[in-house]
């Protein structure tokens, strides 16, 4: 009874551990639509294991290997049964669950959100294994075998988040075989993992592993650089406004991509444009005052009336808040004289424009070090 309690707990130790790892690694998703994502797709991951019994019972090679004696039969029953049923099985619940919550906004999502059910078929799987073997073979598991799940799981959900995400805008033939390519890499490393340890190559199997984790650990950072969550400079418009626009695709109503896109489209002139985005934001993001201060800002560029609005819109923002918006307008600005000048003669020192006109000033002593 004892035994089983400290494999309960570490295995549960184990569970919130990779939870907090993984959500760790989303750094912008504050700015994201909010779904409870991490225990969706955990719980997801433990029921994908029931689904897997039945594609082990489904499966024609497990008929030719029912109890593999030597070293072919067990390289079948690895490559060819115990890895697709289980791989395909966690597939199947992601795809499902990611349908489902329409939670994958970019391709970051796919990974840690695949990775958790992994995650979570594994964690069930161990308690099983700690059960009949001890804690100290849940406490090993908990490190290695875990993360392989989740490796090889997010490797087929990464393959399907992109032809997911890109394949609207990049409509090849090739996107359509990525989930594919994806699935079946899985399952020949889930495969040579198990098969390792029937060879007696744990060690092996140790390296490979933690070669994989590095190389997931650095696929992460590169991943989230195609997020169109990412703040870019306004040098790089053209860039950010691709980005943006695959991100509202998956993301519509998201106040912070409409705010960054009414950015970029100001900054590359296009007010008329930018104005809509601004107030597509405003009424996204229950009209905040920052959201209704860029509109304003667009009225104004447009050559409205919005004068009076804008200064009331500024006024209302917290300091840090409006020395930021004052900074960006001025970046904006810069390269149009006669639209910066607009600008300031609206906050000429007038009642209820000092601080206005003070921080317009200070903003342009800042907005060569900072953009929005």
């Amino acid at each position: 009874m004892l035994n089983f309690l400290i494999v309960v707990v570490i295995d549960i130790g184990a569970a919130w551990a990779w939870i907090l790892f993984l959500k760790s690694r989303d750094k912008l998703d504050f700015r994201k639509r909010k779904v409870q994502w991490a225990s969706l797709y955990f719980l997801g991951g433990i029921g994908s294991l029931f689904f897997s019994r039945f594609f082990y019972a489904t499966n024609p090679f497990t008929a030719l290997v029912p109890d593999p004696s030597n070293s072919l039969e067990r390289f079948i029953q690895q490559f060819f049964v115990v890895a697709p049923s289980e791989e395909l099985s966690k597939l199947l619940v992601f795809l499902l669950l990611a349908a489902l919550s329409r939670s994958i906004r970019e391709p970051l999502d796919a990974v840690l959100h695949a990775a958790t059910v992994g995650l979570g078929f594994g964690i069930y799987e161990n308690l099983g294994y700690g059960v009949l073997f001890g804690p100290w073979n849940t406490f090993y598991r908990s490190f290695l075998v875990l993360f392989g799940h989740m490796a090889f799981t997010a490797l087929s959900g990464f393959a399907c988040g992109l032809a997911i995400y890109w394949y609207r805008f990049r409509r090849h033939k090739a996107w359509i075989g990525l989930p594919l390519l994806g699935f079946f890499a899985a399952v020949f490393l889930h495969g040579l993992d198990n098969f390792l340890v029937y060879l007696r190559l744990s060690l092996l199997m140790i390296f490979i592993d933690l070669g994989i984790f590095f190389i997931f650990y650095w696929s992460l950072s590169k991943v989230s650089a195609l997020s169109p969550y990412k703040t870019y400079p306004l040098s790089q418009w053209k860039l950010a406004l691709s980005r943006v626009e695959h991100g509202l695709v998956r993301d519509p109503d998201n106040p912070a991509l409409l705010l960054r896109q009414g950015i970029y489209k100001a900054y590359s002139g296009d007010w008329a444009h930018a104005k809509a985005s601004f107030r597509s934001a405003a009424k996204a993001g229950g009209e905040g005052p920052l959201h209704r201060a860029y509109f304003e800002s667009a009225r104004l560029a447009l050559g409205e009336d919005a004068r009076q609005s804008l200064i009331q819109r500024a006024a209302e923002l917290p300091e840090r808040e409006r020395l930021a918006f004052f900074s960006t307008m001025h970046a904006i600005l810069r390269s149009d004289p006669t639209l910066s000048r607009r600008f300031e003669l609206a906050f000429l020192p007038s009642e209820g424009r000092d601080e206005g006109a003070k921080g317009l000033r200070r903003s342009k002593s800042l907005s060569s070090q900072r953009s929005h």
